[in-house]
């Protein structure tokens, strides 16, 4: 990689890159055209609900988040879907696949569904995806789990927690300590800014103040974090699909602890650093604009010799352990008939330690650039095909009705139930008829029988490859958590599988060199 990156923006006039002509990047012709005068979009709307039937082999999707008679869904989605043979449909009843940007409501989860239909969110998974319920969930697991949790930034809940915090301010006053406060709802980096002096802090609304890390890993003296692709396609069991790209979004004004003011040099979020006067600067090595992929991102860290393989290990790991808590969170009703593509935005440190910063329930799926184009266009197509639509049965359609559970007490003191020490085919006490045919269903896995499903088999698609379960134990430890969501106290199981992902750790830091296991999860004790 040259001094400069050549790029080529999307749809945005001439650029010259290697191996490319230097005409604008075309729309596919699948796209829907706007019919002239017409200001709709052409696409085939079916209405009536027997057309379906005529149609087997043909699939349908339907899009949410309806504004004026239009969705206002992300373009890549409809387009890789029209590529692929989809139509798009408005019965409320007759799809294959029903995508919202935003939330489903209670009522669109009752409603009942074929086995055959899918909804791109599960039930009560925004939990996650708060900032300050994130927080309280990442807080729970270090007291329960210790320190195999400490990739999460120091942080307090204001207003409740302004006194905890003015306690650590006031003990780390001489460092200079910086702090970056973000309101807890919003989104694309709106409201957030960086302090020093508790003079700075000024806030209108519930917020999370987290400790700033002032060491990021910087190119070319720009900070950047990491945009990742996770697609979960069931809780119970838990499967966890990794994205292989994805994208590296850089700050436009170099970075300095003395300019914590400047938000083109701090904050990363593209929603903002388009708006910054060097956005389309060619800046030293990272470029024009402010992304790279992931791809272009380690094939500069290994051109510098930086350990990328150690690297990626540790945010897969990371990413396991977050994800862990889901099957505690989202209702057993809410897994079979959804799916969740999370975007985790992840900050390297100078050590190249990964530090989460957010997870988002409904990552950008915006085209503004090539990068973009690259990434996500790749991305819904590998999600379609892991998805695999074709191989489900028609069914009948079912009650798939929200359970509201309470929130899950990973830190309670109370006795916790462990399923697997109470005998190899033990089953929680409180338990519906449904989940106990279930738990019966898979008493082969969890006795870790010669059941042929203990024959572990990665379930990697495309660039989406799987990450939990990774080993046949840990398969049958995906079916446990499920279970363990009936006392609401998953801890014994959790420490099974951060056991087996030490493990599995120390396995792939033999394969490369023993000093590339992560220093904590090599030496954490988890009982």
């Amino acid at each position: 990689m040259g001094s400069t990156r050549d790029r080529m923006e999307y749809g945005e006039g001439p650029v010259c890159v290697d191996g490319w002509s230097d005409t604008k990047l075309k729309p596919s012709s699948n796209l829907p055209q706007q019919e002239e005068g017409s200001g709709k979009k052409s696409t085939s709307v079916h209405h009536e609900i027997g057309e379906l039937s005529a149609h087997r082999g043909k699939k349908y999707f339907r899009l949410g988040d309806v504004k004026e008679g239009e969705a206002h869904t992300p373009s890549v989605v409809r387009r890789v879907l029209e590529e692929a043979g989809w139509e798009e449909t408005l019965d409320e009843n007759d799809w294959h696949l029903f995508w919202k940007s935003g939330r489903f409501t209670v009522g669109e989860y009752d409603r009942r569904r074929k086995a055959n239909q899918r909804l791109n969110h599960f039930a009560a998974s925004s939990k996650l995806c708060c900032k300050d319920s994130l927080v309280r969930i990442m807080r729970r697991c270090k007291s329960t789990y210790g320190m195999v949790y400490n990739f999460v930034p120091e942080a307090y809940l204001l207003p409740n927690e302004y006194n905890k915090f003015m306690k650590s301010y006031s003990e780390h006053r001489d460092e200079e300590a910086l702090w970056i406060c973000k309101p807890a709802d919003l989104s694309r980096g709106k409201k957030i800014f960086i302090m020093k002096d508790i003079r700075e802090l000024v806030y209108d609304c519930s917020a999370v103040i987290q400790r700033y890390i002032h060491n990021s890993m910087l190119i070319g003296d720009y900070k950047f974090d990491l945009r990742m692709y996770v697609l979960v396609t069931s809780c119970h069991p838990l499967k966890i699909h990794l994205f292989q790209d994805g994208l590296c979004r850089f700050g436009t004004v170099p970075y300095s602890k003395d300019n914590y003011s400047d938000i083109f040099a701090h904050l990363t979020n593209f929603s903002i650093n388009k708006d910054s006067p060097t956005y389309s600067d060619v800046k030293d090595i990272i470029g024009a604009n402010n992304k790279w992929t992931l791809d272009a991102l380690f094939e500069y860290m290994r051109a510098k010799g930086l350990p990328v393989r150690k690297l990626l290990t540790r945010i897969k790991a990371l990413i396991v352990l977050t994800l862990i808590t889901l099957p505690s969170i989202v209702p057993t009703s809410s897994s079979s008939t959804c799916f969740e593509l999370f975007g985790f935005d992840i900050l390297i440190d100078s050590d190249l330690k990964p530090w989460l910063l957010e997870v988002n329930t409904s990552p950008a799926l915006s085209v503004d650039c090539f990068e973009d184009e690259q990434v996500k266009a790749a991305l819904i197509r590998d999600l379609v095909d892991l998805i695999d639509f074709d191989s489900m049965p028609e069914g009948s359609p079912r009650k798939a009705s929200v359970v509201r559970c309470p929130t899950p007490k990973f830190g309670s003191r109370k006795k916790s139930v462990d399923i697997l020490a109470a005998g190899k085919h033990a089953v929680p006490p409180r338990m519906d008829a449904k989940t106990n045919a279930n738990a019966k269903a898979k008493k082969g896995l969890l006795a870790g029988s010669k059941h042929e499903a203990d024959k572990f088999v990665g379930g990697s698609v495309g660039q989406l490859e799987q990450i939990f379960p990774f080993s046949q134990r840990t398969q049958q430890l995906s079916y446990s958590l499920g279970l363990a969501q009936n006392e609401q106290e998953p801890v014994a199981v959790i420490k099974e599988v951060i056991a087996e992902l030490r493990d599995w750790i120390k396995n792939k830091g033999k394969d490369a060199k023993a000093s590339k296991i992560p220093a904590v999860l090599a030496t954490q004790n988890c009982n």
